[in-house]
């Protein structure tokens, strides 16, 4: 009775023999805006006469000028059904409200009903922007079973000029009777040369209270000079912690230099920190860098150094780096370089190296390489060696790709490792060729590491004699362990015309055999496809079809059935579409899930007008059981 009651007030409520304006039903937070229809100005000449009835003159009369704005907007919608044996009930609200281009209120409420527990949750916000005022406030409000919550928040900036900015906020919640609260006041000032700003903050959450000031400045001097400065107290449940720092940058066409000095101190702990950094291009092919950092932290110091030389140009590039490091527990240095030489635009050669040396264990490493690209042939190769205290690691590797011609490609490489003792090494080769009818690569791997040996033979074709036909196969090999793996395959596939296709596969894998066969049929208004896979034990048939004769029928199904890994499978869909017309839609849909049970899903909406619709739907699912539901919304 409820739900025909409901519908009855939908429809009368949407009842609309003339409408004015077209509106749409929204899904997201309903926002209102102004909505402008004017007619353009028109003029009608008037020619009066004289009484010899002559013209005497022409005058305009000019037409009622008239505007249509949109204020008020809204929506309300309801849904109501059983599911689970339970009475569910859904309703929400929505309206806004824009009387102007600078103010905006909105509102959203929606009720919850599933059996006895009952939701509910409510919320609001305003905006005003003005030319220098800004103001935004929200409130929210919600209820359910095991939580009851509401908060409130309002902020505004005002800009006294294009210079000068002040800022407030505050905001008050409570969860489960837990409160909590914050207010906030900022500043801003930013010109030419001084940029700055303020903030203080006081908040509470239960016992805990806080409040903050902070405040930080940059002033240029010129172009290429500037100063900068921070400070902030903080103060939480009677402990209080600061922080202050300074700084310089200094940049030019040359020269980039910059330095701070920071400190900080808690209850617990005391922190100074001074930094430096500074990098030098005497030309376009060298730079000069050094940086560095001094700290103390509750009486201990450490320190890190660095400097840097990079060089680069058309043919050589070359760069080295010195560290050191120092704090209560750790003694470090380093030297790292490389060097890269460009001969020619088809030779590079480079080497780089890094040596080290941490609370007296050092460690050294060595990098060669080179490469060669050509027309044709391209060739890298690499040697390293390392020493990490008692470990030692060397390596050579070599890997290359030649072309043949347009369709051959042969490629290949090599790897050796020694790490303290222990060798291995791995290589491979692969051929790739390419024609217009037969595409095929071959490819060989092979792997050692201490006693352990493993390889394969991997090899893929495909013959195409046609654009209609194709044939593809594979066979592999592999060995490791002692173990021997094989795995074949043989397939095609046929395409009669642009509308129907055929293909069939053949593949044995761990001594089991398996063939598939399948096909594909469509048409502007049909389409089917099916597959059957026998093999191992296995037997499976797949297919699905579809049928969309016009635009207001349409009818798609599929399903599966047969065996797989041991265990039976039985799963199927149907799902049909029906739209008589404009304002109808029906559906309707069945399907089962493998191991589920059967569900369907009958439906059907009503669009009453452009501003308002209904629906109702009647059927069974694995999540909610047997249900049946109906609802509305109205837009206004």
């Amino acid at each position: 009775m409820k739900a025909l009651l409901l519908l009855l007030i939908v429809v009368v409520l949407a009842k609309d023999p003339k409408p004015k304006k077209s509106t749409q039903v929204s899904n997201v937070k309903a926002q209102s805006a102004p909505v402008a229809q004017s007619k353009k100005k028109t003029s009608k000449k008037v020619i009066r006469k004289n009484k010899s009835n002559k013209k005497a003159q022409v005058k305009k009369v000019k037409s009622p000028q008239s505007t249509t704005t949109k204020k008020i907007s809204g929506n309300i919608s309801s849904q109501v059904g059983f599911a689970n044996g339970k009475y569910q009930k859904t309703t929400t609200r929505k309206l806004s409200y824009k009387p102007n281009s600078k103010v905006a209120i909105n509102t959203l409420g929606t009720v919850t009903k599933n059996g006895r527990d009952k939701s509910k949750t409510f919320s609001a916000d305003g905006s005003y922007t003005g030319k220098k005022l800004n103001v935004q406030a929200n409130y929210s409000k919600t209820k359910t079973p095991t939580t009851k919550s509401n908060s409130g928040s309002v902020s505004a900036s005002y800009k006294f000029n294009d210079k000068f900015k002040m800022n407030a906020n505050a905001q008050k919640s409570k969860v489960n009777g837990q409160k909590s609260s914050q207010v906030g006041l900022g500043a801003d000032y930013t010109s030419d040369k001084f940029s700055g700003s303020a903030k203080y903050t006081k908040s509470k959450t239960g016992s805990t209270k806080t409040t903050s000031g902070s405040i930080n400045g940059k002033y240029k001097f010129n172009d290429k000079f500037s100063v900068n400065g921070n400070a902030q107290k903080t103060n939480t449940n009677g402990q209080r912690s600061s922080s202050f720092g300074v700084g310089a940058d200094y940049t030019s066409k040359k020269l980039t230099a910059s330095t701070s000095y920071t400190q900080n101190k808690s209850p617990n702990s005391k922190t100074k920190n001074l930094k430096y950094s500074a990098t030098y291009k005497p030309t376009d092919n060298l730079k000069l860098s050094t940086d560095g950092s001094f700290t103390k932290q509750n009486g201990q110091k450490s320190r890190d150094l660095s400097a840097s030389a990079d060089y680069t140009s058309k043919k050589l590039d070359a760069n080295v780096k010195v560290s050191s490091s120092k704090s209560v527990q750790t003694k470090s240095k380093s030297i790292t370089g490389g060097v890269t030489y460009r001969p020619t635009d088809k030779v590079t050669i480079g080497a780089n190296g890094k040596y080290s040396k941490t609370n007296g264990v050092a460690s050294k490493e060595v990098n060669v390489k080179g490469s060669y690209t050509g027309d044709k042939l391209s060739v890298n190769g690499a040697l390293s060696s390392g020493k990490n205290g008692n470990d030692k690691t060397k390596s050579l590797s070599v890997d290359g790709k030649y072309k043949v011609n347009d369709k051959l490609t042969v490629s290949g490489g090599a790897k050796r490792k020694n790490t303290n003792g222990n060798k291995s090494s791995e290589g491979n080769l692969k051929a790739e060729y390419t024609g217009k009818k037969v595409q095929a690569t071959l490819d060989l791997q092979r792997s050692q590491t201490g006693k352990s040996k493993s390889g394969s033979v991997d090899f893929q074709g495909k013959y195409q004699p046609n654009e209609k036909s194709e044939i593809h196969t594979n066979f592999k090999t592999s060995k490791g362990d002692g173990k021997r793996q094989n795995e074949f395959g043989i397939g095609g596939s046929y395409k009669a015309n642009e509308n129907t296709n055929f293909n069939v596969d053949f593949n044995r894998k761990d001594k089991k055999n398996t063939v598939s066969v399948g096909g594909e049929y469509k048409n502007d208004k049909f389409n089917v496809k099916g597959n059957a896979k026998v093999g191992g034990g296995d037997r499976s048939v797949e297919i699905a079809a579809g049928y969309n004769p016009n635009d207001k029928f349409g009818i798609e199904g599929n399903a599966k059935f047969g065996k797989e890994n041991g265990k039976k499978i039985n799963s199927y869909g149907v799902k049909a579409n029906y739209k008589p017309n404009d304002k109808w839609d029906l559906n309707a849909e069945i399907n089962k899930a493998n191991g589920g049970k059967v569900g369907y899903t009958v439906g059907a909406d009503y669009k009453i007008n452009d501003r308002a619709k209904v629906g109702m739907r009647v059927g069974r699912d694995e999540g909610r059981g047997n249900f049946v539901g109906i609802g509305g919304s109205i837009s206004f």
